[in-house]
């Protein structure tokens, strides 16, 4: 019943949402940002502190103006989920744009399954619903929110666009699941992972808990693992690239060390990413806690 409520008054708030044209989206997120950073200053220290680490050459100046950006690309990252509310087979096209997911594309087409390397740039679940109501069954490793109703509401919506969240990210008989029928199933890396399920690799030339599940898939079933990560341009719109992919290499005899070899390739190849566009990257998160 309570799911429902929400579920009334949020297709409400979308409809009004998504009458308004997108630069006002815009507008709103940056205005949410500017509240959020420069006024609130509401873990601002910590944004900029991370910066310092992962680029400590650059000048203050561009250090904040990376860091409001990002917090304003957060922003409209949670305004997105009004327009996830709304977003179809028919009009998907309007938002997210494939600009490019030929590697994707290719490994999903053989039927072997599909391991996918993502990470928290551009929007959050926009992009694996754009990936969903453009053809490709999803299955996405994602926390569970803690409150209860919020959970369901979300992972309705998302099963509406051809998401499923895996029930437990750290059970690995429902992502072999969801390989086997060919999902294109998504890890999503960039975030803190302590013991036991991470392993401590470098990020930005830093040491960083990661998750080492998705190395573990890969050398077990040899499937590549390919990277897809998404980004805005100036017309609001998502954009979708998929990179090379990326094959497992057993460089020992350890299996602990071939997980931690390329685990260490996943970091790098983030690490890339988010330097191409590194005010969509969510410098909020804690990143580089003390391994544990």
């Amino acid at each position: 019943m309570k799911v429902a409520i929400l579920d009334f008054f949020f297709n409400m708030l979308a409809t009004v949402f998504c009458a308004l044209p997108r630069r006002t989206h815009l507008m709103l997120a940056n205005a949410m940002g500017y509240l959020w950073f420069d006024i609130l200053k509401f873990r601002r220290k910590h944004v900029i502190d991370n910066l310092n680490l992962a680029y400590p050459d650059k000048p203050e100046s561009w250090k904040v103006l990376v860091g409001r950006k990002s917090i304003q690309n957060l922003c409209l990252s949670f305004l997105d989920y009004f327009v996830l509310y709304k977003i179809n087979k028919e009009n998907v096209s309007e938002t997210v744009v494939l600009e490019n997911v030929e590697t994707l594309r290719a490994q999903y087409e053989k039927k072997e399954g599909v391991l996918v390397l993502s990470l928290h740039l551009g929007t959050i679940d926009l992009a694996p619903a754009g990936l969903g109501l453009h053809g490709f069954p999803m299955s996405i490793t994602l926390k569970k929110i803690n409150n209860e109703v919020i959970n369901t509401f979300i992972e309705n919506l998302r099963k509406s666009k051809g998401v499923n969240a895996l029930a437990d990210r750290r059970n690995p008989f429902e992502i072999f699941r969801a390989v086997k029928r060919g999902d294109v199933t998504v890890f999503v890396m960039d975030q803190y992972m302590g013991k036991p399920h991470g392993i401590e690799a470098k990020f930005f030339g830093q040491p960083a808990g990661t998750a080492s599940g998705l190395a573990g898939f890969s050398l077990k079933t040899n499937l590549p693992v390919i990277a897809v990560y998404n980004f805005r341009r100036a017309d609001g719109k998502i954009y979708i690239v998929s990179e090379p992919p990326i094959w497992p290499e057993v460089v020992s005899e350890s299996f602990e060390e071939n997980i931690r070899y390329n685990t260490q390739k996943y970091n790098d190849k983030i690490e890339e990413i988010v330097r191409r566009h590194p005010e969509q990257w969510m410098w909020v998160h804690r990143r580089w806690k003390n391994f544990k």
